[in-house]
């Protein structure tokens, strides 16, 4: 019994092996049929429970969950809610996002069919066919680009819905009371994070949703047709090289992305620098103040350089590793993939060579579409990295003005009584640059009554 033990392991290891690498043979076919049902079991089954779940009970403090990262966070406020238009909200959009990757996949897969034709169509040489196949391959070809421009129109148009939505987030609470004066005593760049940084943040966002439907639309539609065709082997070396090759990449060749948001910083301070000079330019003329404007507008643009030629050296080493991993190391990937199964089969003797063409040519289509998978995947994760530092600046300024209107709430609670009349308790009035006019101050403001305060010479004018 005891050499019984090593030969039924050896069988199992061959087994196992031809299951992964053989995807044509007998138990491999049986292996992909049972995995196949079990997945489909555990999809159903876990979709049955989702519907029966009930929701979970609040933990209580204790269970909080940390904030969301910023990107998290600006997606949450981009994502359409209920009640809104769905003209406004970019729903609409979205799904036709979702529609035309959908519908992608069926032209992808009748192009995967077109060039296995077209590749056995040099062994048949039949003049008819190729005729017919030219014909055929032009409508096919202009249909697609049309397809194309129309799908890369909604997306542009969802980018622009975005957009739109941040900024109308951002102008209602910039705009609310007197934030737009209050936020610049803690932010000096708020303007700029209402455009640049929510144009990129928007744009991003709209990115990562639609590399996120194309992704998924093509892992559960080419990824379980090539598992099923040439075996789990082949078809995870695309997301083998790409993932882990930007994973070496990114401990060879690291991008420091917060790079970015210190130089938006920077470029704030040198544009707020021009804007004052621009504004008080008669000032300074009559002060002779131009050499001390010069000198400081100089360093700051000095420090905006200094930063920008930071920036791209860690990004010439970034984009070096981009141009190793995609350009030149996926030669590699595509022969293995694509040359490896034809040349390992054992019973390619038996198919003419028009045959196995045809079926390398429908194989290159399958892959091309798995290596834009898994290219999409490894885009997803590095976007998001170098958009972190646009929505950490957005979402600075949102919790800002968000403080801000706090602030005020809280001094209202504390210092207005409700009643016949408005009546203030123990008030402290300063004019806009911070100089004291009145300490403690209670009052009360009936119907029709009018209050002016005024401080030395005039100054700090205000009404109730």
């Amino acid at each position: 019994m005891a050499p019984a033990a090593p030969a039924l392991a050896r069988r199992a290891a061959r087994i196992a092996l031809e299951i992964v690498v053989t995807p044509w043979s007998e138990h491999s076919r049986a292996a992909r049929l049972s995995i196949g049902g079990l997945v489909l079991a555990a999809l159903l089954s876990s979709a049955a429970r989702s519907l029966l779940r009930r929701p979970a009970k609040s933990s209580g403090s204790g269970g909080k969950k940390p904030p969301p990262g910023p990107i998290w966070r600006v997606l949450g406020l981009l994502m359409p809610k209920r009640g809104e238009a769905k003209t406004q909200s970019g729903l609409l959009e979205m799904i036709l996002v979702v529609f035309f990757n959908l519908a992608g996949v069926g032209m992808e897969l009748v192009g995967a069919a077109m060039m296995q034709e077209s590749m056995a169509l040099s062994f048949a040489r039949d003049r008819a066919a190729f005729q017919n196949y030219l014909v055929r391959s032009t409508i096919f070809s202009v249909a697609g680009n049309l397809f194309g421009t129309i799908s890369g129109q909604v997306q542009a148009r969802l980018g622009r819905r975005m957009r739109l939505r941040l900024t109308d987030i951002g102008h209602s609470l910039y705009f609310e009371g007197a934030n737009y004066y209050r936020v610049e005593r803690q932010l000096q760049d708020a303007d700029l994070r209402l455009t640049d940084d929510a144009s990129a943040v928007a744009y991003g966002c709209t990115s990562f949703f639609t590399q996120a439907v194309s992704t998924t639309t093509t892992l559960l539609s080419f990824g379980a047709l090539v598992v099923w065709k040439v075996g789990l082997a082949y078809t995870a070396i695309p997301f083998i090289v790409v993932l882990g090759g930007g994973s070496v990449k990114d401990v060879i060749a690291p991008m420091d992305w917060s790079i970015t948001t210190r130089l938006e910083a920077k470029r704030s301070r040198y544009r707020n620098s021009w804007s004052r000079v621009v504004r008080h330019s008669e000032a300074i003329a009559a002060l002779r103040g131009g050499d001390t404007e010069a000198h400081q507008l100089r360093g700051r643009f000095n420090e905006v350089v200094a930063e920008r030629q930071l920036f791209n050296r860690k990004y010439l080493r970034f984009e070096a590793g981009n141009a190793m991993l995609y350009e030149y190391l996926m030669h590699t990937v595509v022969v293995a993939v694509l040359m490896a199964p034809s040349t390992w089969r054992k019973d390619g003797g038996q198919e003419s060579a028009g045959d196995r063409f045809a079926a390398l040519g429908s194989q290159l289509g399958y892959f091309m579409n798995l290596l834009n998978a898994a290219g999409g995947m490894q885009g997803i994760m590095d976007q998001f990295k170098r958009l972190t530092g646009n929505a950490t600046r957005f979402v600075e300024l949102l919790d800002a003005l968000e403080e801000i209107n706090e602030a005020e709430r809280q001094e209202q609670r504390d210092n207005i009584r409700a009643g016949p009349t408005i009546q203030f308790d123990n008030v402290t009035i300063k004019t806009p640059t911070q100089n004291l006019l009145v300490r403690n101050l209670s009052f009360s403001v009936g119907d029709g009554d009018s209050m002016l305060l005024t401080g030395h010479n005039g100054a700090g004018k205000s009404s109730v």
